[in-house]
This record gives structure tokens, sequence and C-alpha cells, in this order.
């Protein structure tokens, strides 16, 4: 129970410095305080609080029980000061820093988008977009080499910003291409061509799993290099599929249909962002916008 005024910040500080240095001498020098000063600060502290957060004696200091327990509410209270410091000097001034994002093939247009929002509400002073793939950016994102990534695919990681459709390529000829959207039963005697798991993961998981949920095997045909040239072996051929992300794509042959997927076939999309980047809600605020 709070028995006394406010609590003030530099109370606060002083308490996580001398309970994290267990030394009141230590912890005056890492606020660049003098000892007196951090003493008065937890006296203080302890009569606005009523409790006795510091067990004192000549020769040690030790947190007591109610110390042990505040210490973790008090850092999460300065962390979140600070993120609203941080946000604030954002706005105020713009990033003012260069600012370097990973991008995917595909993703162009949600990337545009959320660079233009971030421009709106505070743009950096340079902007550098590093291509690769999900696995080289999430390890690019922890060791700070880029401030953030947009990925597809589902994990533990990061923020999902949206969901990028999954869309089939089909023979004009066929059936199926007569469908506003187009199941996994429609397909049967036809053969899927996927990019080798190893280059997609994300497309062949997702495609596989979507016509397992159906209850339908497809029939596999070989790796394709490129959907650019599966298109082309479609079109020629009459006897396979496959599956793009995206909805749109500028076809190299009128021999092939692009269609949705019935049900519907989405990856998520995540925004990878670093463990306490200081502009992390600012780029969730950009890119989470972007649909």
């Amino acid at each position: 129970m709070i028995v006394g005024g406010r609590v003030e910040l530099r109370e606060l500080r002083s308490f996580v410095a001398v309970a994290e240095e267990l030394h009141f001498g230590r912890a005056a020098a890492r606020l660049g305080l003098v000892q007196p000063a951090v003493s008065q600060h937890l006296g203080r502290l302890e009569r606005e609080l009523g409790l006795r957060l510091l067990d004192r004696s000549p020769h040690r200091v030790a947190l007591t029980p109610a110390g042990r327990r505040l210490l973790a509410e008090v850092r999460a209270a300065l962390s979140g000061i600070d993120r609203i410091r941080d946000v604030a000097e954002a706005f105020g001034r713009g990033l003012g820093r260069t600012l370097r994002i990973g991008s995917t093939p595909g993703l162009e247009r949600r990337l545009a988008d959320g660079v233009t929002a971030l421009r709106a509400i505070a743009p950096p002073s340079e902007l550098v977009l590093v291509e690769g793939d999900a696995r080289a950016h999430a390890a690019a994102v922890a060791s700070g080499a880029l401030d953030a990534a947009l990925v597809r695919g589902a994990g533990p990681d990061g923020v999902v910003v949206g969901y990028d459709p999954i869309s089939l390529v089909v023979p004009t000829a066929h059936p199926a291409a007569r469908l506003d959207a187009i199941p996994p039963a429609a397909l049967e005697g036809l053969r899927l061509r996927l990019p080798a798991r190893r280059s997609d993961p994300v497309l062949h998981d997702a495609v596989l799993a979507h016509t397992a949920a159906a209850g339908v095997v497809p029939h596999r045909g070989r790796d394709v290099a490129s959907v650019a040239d599966a298109a082309l072996e479609i079109g020629a051929g009459g006897t396979a599929w496959t599956a793009i992300h995206g909805t749109t794509w500028q076809a190299t042959t009128c021999s092939v249909t692009l269609r949705p997927a019935d049900p519907p076939l989405t990856v998520p999309v995540r925004l990878l962002l670093p463990a306490g980047g200081s502009c992390t809600d600012l780029l969730v605020e950009a890119f989470g916008g972007t649909g």
C-alpha cells in the first residue's frame, strides 16, 4: 500500500541500481550521482511505499522479500517509460538514422506500403533494403545487422502483419480454369509441379497442407526451377499445375490461367524485429497497417 506521496522516476532508478549492484557506492557511480543522494532516494521510496526494500549493514546490502518482488515490477515500469520516450523522440525528430530492412521477393507492395507509412510517422535519414530469405533475415535481425525484415510463413518470432494469398496456375484448356476458385479435388489428374522445398519451404508446405486438408494426395511431378519455367511447360503440355505467391503474375504464355484456391490459401507475413529495438513500436505501427 502506498502511504506517502508520489513515487519519482529517480527513486525507482536508484532502487534498481542498488538492487543490481548491492552496493550504494557502485550504484551511485553507475547513476552519476553522489552516494548520499542514492541513499536519500531509497529512503524516500521506502517511506512512500510503506515497505522495507533493502537490508543494510556496514558490510552488505541485500534485498528483502518485498524488494525482490518489487524489483521485477519496477524494471517493467521503467522499460515501459523508456519505450514511451523512444516513441516520442522518434515522432518528434524522425528516426534520424539509417534503417536497414530485409525484403523478400513477392512482398514488394507490402514493403512499399509499410515504408510509405513509416516515412509519414517518423522518416529515417536513409533506408537500405536487403533482399534475402527468411532464415538469413532472421539471423541478421538477431545479430543487429538488420533493423527489421518482412518474411512469409509461421514461426515463433516476429509480429504477424498480414496474410499473403497463394494462387494456383492451371492449363487454360483444363476445366478447373473455368472455375472462379479451384478446390483441390478439381486438380486430380494433373501433376503438381512445385519448387524444391529448400528453395521455398513456405509455398511447398502450404500447398501440400492445403491438399491434405481436403483429403487429396496430389500426383507429384518433378521440381520446377522457377514459376516462369513451370508455366511454359504447363502451357505446352496441359498436364500439370503449380502455385505462386500473390494474386497477380505477368504470364509468359496465354495457355495458363491464374485462379485463387478454394478454400482460400494464405500464409502469414511476419515482421521480424530485434529484441529491445528502439523503433520496434513504430515499425509495427507502420507495417501492421498494410493489410
